[in-house]
């Protein structure tokens, strides 16, 4: 270091090659400022991103009783014995539609405690209209009883099976979409609609029993001990 006269030191001059370092030094911070301000933005990113994850339907989905699928498995074996003919008591026809609307019955009030009159009314309008399709449907059946009466032979069919995969499947949406709050269910129509359904689905087996009860009476009161004729 040289010195001005007076002792003052005198200020080092660089070379063209140290200047050069210097400048990379001080520029070494640069990439580090860059890469932080890169995980700024892909935290807002992400957070911007789970603001629109629907809230409550990972926990809704994730604690659905195991015995739901017990349920089901149980009702697809009993849907699919009815797919084969068969041969029973005529009342036991009536256990099968007298379940449906017992349990429905019970879930449904707990569904919608404060449901106006209205919308009963609707079920019970739709639960007349599944009678006479049930009715109407069984009409095409061939049936066979015995002697007293006490016995039946019924035809293989797969509507039960049907009528019971629907009714699964529309208790689970119904409870799915109450339970995460999904919009269209604080609509005016949801209550009415979703009990419109119900009765429809109770109705159907239903009016299929009451067909085999009333032409089994028929098939006794009759001379003849077969009732192969549509009533």
């Amino acid at each position: 270091m040289s010195r001005w006269p007076g002792g003052i030191s005198a200020p080092r001059t660089r070379s063209p090659r140290q200047k050069q370092f210097v400048a990379a030094g001080n520029n070494s911070s640069a990439p580090d400022t860059a890469c932080r301000k890169l995980k700024c933005a892909c935290g807002g990113v992400s957070t911007l991103g789970s603001s629109f994850q629907p809230q409550g339907t990972e926990p809704v989905m994730s604690h659905i009783p195991g015995y739901v699928f017990v349920i089901l498995a149980v009702l697809i074996y009993i849907g699919v014995k009815r797919c084969l003919p068969r041969e029973v008591r005529p009342e036991r026809l009536l256990l099968f539609p007298l379940l449906i609307v017992a349990g429905g019955l019970n879930s449904m009030t707990g569904l919608f405690p404060d449901a106006a009159a209205s919308s009963w009314a609707c079920a019970v309008m739709a639960g007349a209209i599944g009678l006479a399709a049930g009715w109407h449907h069984a009409r095409g059946w061939r049936l066979s009883f015995n002697a007293e009466g006490s016995r039946v032979r019924l035809p293989g069919d797969p509507g039960l099976l049907i009528i019971i995969l629907f009714t699964f499947g529309f208790e689970f949406v119904l409870h799915f979409a109450l339970a995460a709050h999904l919009s269209w269910t604080h609509s005016s129509l949801f209550a009415p609609a979703a009990l419109a359904v119900w009765g429809l689905l109770a109705g159907m087996p239903a009016g299929r029993a009451i067909n085999v009860l009333v032409r089994r009476q028929q098939a006794v009161s009759a001379p003849t001990q077969w009732s192969g004729v549509a009533r």
